[in-house]
């Protein structure tokens, strides 16, 4: 062979894919109570299963963030987390919806962990996003934001699900969908505990058709996005208290 090593020698040693899961939790004074509780009890309850969803999936590596806002944004961790390393701190709720600085702080992550951010360097699966709100953001410079983050790749090809937590106005369907780009991923949720039991199927089902997926960001991530989608819409039905908003 001439001396020089095949790329096929190392093949051992290739890392997993990695699949990012966001929560984007809007932590402002409006959430206190049994909505952030709600919050909390459904972030715990996903964590209570994704460690058999991982272990179904050994080629591919879960790794979960959580970005709370509300005068300000900020991680519960600086990393992105393994789920065996992701431990839930319970937040509480105080402040305005400060919707811009949250989307910056998301922009920021949305690159490789070389450059500092939460994303793999090489390869990785679409991410899932899941942001929750219970109102409008009293940031009127989010729309600028949004659209310097709509340029990160890793944002235009994530699985974006917005929960409206007792909102149902024209101006907040804007904003959300604004956000998710696609009305069949915004939902309506008209009560805490079922704001508790959406959460919990948005993320365990994605992260499971994702994950046990063939297709990698570089291939079919559409079509890995649709049938999430699908099987978490069809399951919707169970639930008391959520709508869709078309």
């Amino acid at each position: 062979m001439n001396g020089n090593s095949s790329n096929y020698d190392f093949v051992e040693g290739i890392a997993k894919q990695v699949l990012n899961l966001f929560f984007i939790i809007d932590s402002s004074g409006s959430m206190s109570g049994e909505r952030i509780g709600a919050v909390n009890n459904a972030i715990r309850d996903v964590m209570d299963i994704m460690p058999e969803i991982q272990e179904e999936t050994a080629d591919v590596e879960i790794k979960i963030s959580a970005l709370k806002f509300s005068d300000k944004a900020s991680w519960i961790y600086p990393e992105a987390k393994s789920v065996e390393e992701f431990k839930w701190k319970d937040i509480n709720a105080d402040g305005v919806t400060n919707l811009t600085d949250a989307y910056q702080e998301l922009e920021k992550q949305l690159t490789k962990e070389s450059n500092g951010g939460m994303m793999p360097d090489f390869g990785g699966y679409a991410p899932i996003m899941i942001l929750m709100t219970d109102g409008l953001p009293t940031s009127p410079d989010w729309p600028t934001a949004l659209e310097s983050l709509k340029k990160r790749g890793w944002f235009r090809v994530a699985l974006r699900y917005a929960l409206a937590i007792d909102i149902d106005s024209d101006e907040a369907r804007d904003v959300l969908i604004a956000f998710t780009g696609n009305s069949e991923t915004l939902l309506k949720v008209h009560s805490a505990e079922s704001l508790r039991k959406v959460i919990k199927l948005i993320a365990v089902t994605a992260s499971k058709v994702k994950s046990q997926s063939s297709t990698t960001l570089n291939n079919q991530a559409g079509a890995q996005n649709q049938a999430a989608t699908k099987q978490i819409n069809d399951s919707l039905a169970d639930i008391d208290d959520v709508d869709g908003w078309n």
